[in-house]
């Protein structure tokens, strides 16, 4: 089993920042949350996954399958469901992605292929948040870049550093149950094409519900309905030792 873990580089050379609302916009960006920080929030229920959309290379077990949008959480405790296809992933190919909820159809494109999924959560679920992770191993790494976010609702940015600037995750809080993320991806190796889903990044979308997030925004002015555009986010991900955290 090649190393792995969820580890990346975040390099941001902001030349553009854009908001198209008459209040000024509010970002802010904190430090320190890391996988075994979400591990916590999920076992704690400080985060509720309801959805994950996932790009990746390489078949686990004897499904194949290269994208798909996990439906986490099922009306009447049923299983969860989920959409997957093919897709014929290029070395250091540059492939356009958008993830979008309009608060009932989540739709996920990925270069000229389209996942839909229909009523994936209740009325009664209300969508807060992103987070961002990737999976690499020593001889690949994955570049994520987010063009355009499009938020309904109060918006909050935690682009979450480490040491030297490393981060493993990128969390967007402040959602109100609406939301589209466009971007560009590229998944590049050496030498043999990544098997067993080692290299990957997900989108998992969900409720935070953490209490001292609250009482922090809960003093800071954070506009509505906002559109911010980066012009330059890009994230790197490296060699590690931790297996794909796929069923937290």
């Amino acid at each position: 089993m090649n190393a792995k873990q969820y580890l990346l580089s975040l390099s941001i050379a902001i030349a553009s920042l854009c908001v198209n609302h008459t209040i000024a916009s509010a970002a802010y960006l904190n430090s320190g949350y890391t996988k075994a920080d979400l591990t916590k929030d999920i076992a704690n229920k400080t985060f509720i996954e309801e959805f994950r959309a996932s790009s990746l290379i390489g078949n686990d077990g004897d499904i194949s399958y290269e994208l798909e949008i996990k439906d986490i959480i099922q009306p009447g405790n049923k299983p969860g469901s989920s959409k997957k296809e093919q897709f014929n992933w290029k070395n250091g190919e540059t492939v356009n992605f958008a993830l979008s909820f309009d608060g009932k159809n989540l739709i996920y494109k990925v270069g000229g292929v389209t996942l839909r999924q229909f009523n994936v959560i209740e009325n009664d679920l209300d969508i807060n948040g992103l987070v961002l992770s990737a999976t690499t191993n020593s001889n690949s790494t994955v570049d994520l870049a987010l063009t355009n976010i499009q938020i309904e609702g109060d918006v909050e940015y935690s682009d979450l550093f480490g040491k030297s600037g490393e981060t493993n995750l990128l969390k967007i809080t402040g959602i109100e149950r609406t939301f589209t993320l466009t971007g560009t991806q590229i998944f590049s190796w050496q030498g043999q094409r990544p098997t067993n889903f080692d290299l990957a990044y997900d989108i998992r979308v969900g409720t935070f519900n953490d209490p001292i997030a609250q009482t922090v925004t809960g003093n800071v002015e954070i506009p509505e309905p906002t559109t911010i555009s980066f012009f330059s986010f890009g994230v790197l991900g490296l060699a590690a030792n931790c297996r794909r955290l796929k069923n937290s």
